[in-house]
């Protein structure tokens, strides 16, 4: 308790004297933010007043940089739309450039053309004219073996220079042109002088004047004279020396002459018939002469009139019959001797009598028909060998087929020849041996039908009481 009573004063002593520093001490703080505050004051005054000073340009130059700022962004919008307008227009000029090159590309194509059926259309004898400017178009379509190709104007001239010759020569030919030039004349000599052109015909003169003809249309290669006879040769002389007088002109434009000129002969058929055209030529020839042999041996056959059957039958009857025997005898071929057997056996009974009438007619009919078979045999079997060589002639041509195509019809002409050409003489050979045959055998059953008649007519006219 006494510790208590002193430690109390000693303990209120330090509290009081730390209150007083304390007090010190917050005085003090107050002072010091007071200051803090008043600086800070200060501070934000000049601040604002610097603030107030520098606002006013500052917002000038925020002004002028929003504006330079839209001048560029405008600046910016329009070299955009310069630049897309650009692109449009680069685009559309790319698109002319190939509408251009199209269209360039398409009229050459067309003159390239126009150069390739010129030079199929024009006279063989004006290629010498012509050939040179249509072989550099033609050579301009293919590149060089350096890999140069020519240039469009290069073409287009070459080009412009063949359409300017084809309408030069159109004028040309409808009022008729004349040139030098050379030709195969008929012959095979090769020869100088005037080639004359009106219309589609071309016409040549030598020089030296030996030969002048029409020239060949059909000679893709180099002209050829044909000689179309000495009075139009001397005209075409006269019309390539002088320049005027008359031109033979064919209506078919030459094709009559060249259906003349390639006209087959006869063994050019053969030799494209091939194997099976020699047995129908073989039947063709043998049945004509057995023909021509049995017109001559049927047709000598001579009918007596019934007035001469009606005499030797009177001689019979009245017993003379020595008399009728040099009658019958007299009557030449088969209608004598069977007339003569009659004679000869009108004593004897009738049934004997027709026994020897039907034996001598017999014996006449194979004669009379002998060979007529084979005549029909050869109106049969030609069509039959014209058919065959129609099969074959087709397998040769679907061979040819077959190994090369149809783009050459030339290769093709050799089967169809000899389809066609076998057929054609199987029917030329079949159907005279089928007339030649119906006439013979009708004249030979015409003769017999006669012996039969005859044979009838005299057993039937004898005394009934000479043959009983």
């Amino acid at each position: 308790m006494q510790k208590i009573s002193i430690l109390l004063p000693l303990i209120i002593g330090f509290i009081l004297a730390g209150n007083g520093l304390m007090a010190q001490t917050l005085v003090d703080a107050k002072n010091s933010i007071d200051a803090d505050l008043q600086a800070s004051i200060e501070a934000y005054a000049q601040l604002q007043a610097d603030i107030r000073e520098e606002k006013v340009p500052l917002s000038k130059r925020l002004n002028e940089v929003e504006r330079e700022a839209n001048d560029k962004e405008r600046e910016l919008n329009t070299m955009l739309r310069m630049r897309d307008a650009s692109e449009r227009g680069l685009l559309e000029i790319n698109e002319d450039i190939e509408k251009i090159e199209e269209n360039i590309q398409y009229m050459e194509n067309l003159l390239n053309d126009f150069t390739r059926r010129f030079e199929a259309s024009i006279n063989v004898a004006e290629k010498q004219l012509y050939q040179e400017q249509i072989d550099v178009v033609k050579g301009f379509t293919e590149v060089s073996d350096t890999g140069e190709e020519a240039s469009f104007t290069q073409i287009f001239e070459a080009q412009s220079g063949v359409l300017s010759s084809a309408l030069t020569r159109v004028g040309d030919v409808i009022g008729g042109a004349s040139f030098p030039g050379s030709a195969e004349v008929p012959g095979g000599a090769q020869k100088d002088g005037s080639f004359i052109i009106l219309g589609p015909v071309a016409f040549f003169s030598a020089s030296d004047g030996t030969s002048a003809g029409l020239v060949d249309r059909s000679q893709p290669v180099r002209p050829k004279v044909i000689d179309i006879g000495p009075e139009f040769s001397t005209e075409i002389a006269s019309v390539a020396s002088s320049g005027t007088g008359a031109l033979p002109q064919d209506p078919t434009q030459n094709d009559a002459l060249e259906i003349a000129l390639n006209q087959p002969t006869f063994e050019d058929e053969i030799r494209a018939g091939g194997v099976w055209v020699w047995p129908i030529i073989g039947f063709f020839t043998l049945s004509i002469l057995i023909a021509i042999f049995k017109v001559f041996e049927i047709y000598q056959v001579k009918r007596p009139k019934e007035v001469v059957i009606q005499e030797i039958l009177t001689l019979v009857n009245s017993g003379k019959k020595d008399e009728a025997m040099q009658k019958a005898q007299s009557i030449p071929g088969p209608f004598g001797v069977m007339l003569t057997d009659a004679v000869s056996f009108s004593g004897d009974s009738r049934e004997l009598l027709e026994e020897v009438l039907y034996e001598r007619m017999l014996e006449t009919q194979p004669k009379l028909e002998r060979l007529l078979p084979f005549i029909a045999v050869t109106a049969a079997t030609a069509p039959l060998l014209g058919l065959l060589g129609t099969v074959t002639g087709m397998i040769n041509t679907f061979q040819q087929i077959t190994l090369f195509g149809t783009s050459d019809a030339s290769k093709l002409a050799g089967g169809i020849s000899e389809a066609l050409i076998t057929t054609k003489y199987g029917l030329i050979t079949a159907i005279p041996a089928l007339i030649m045959h119906a006439l013979l055998a009708r004249r030979a059953q015409g003769v017999m039908a006669s012996m039969e008649k005859y044979a009838a007519a005299f057993v039937n006219g004898l005394n009934n009481g000479s043959n009983e």
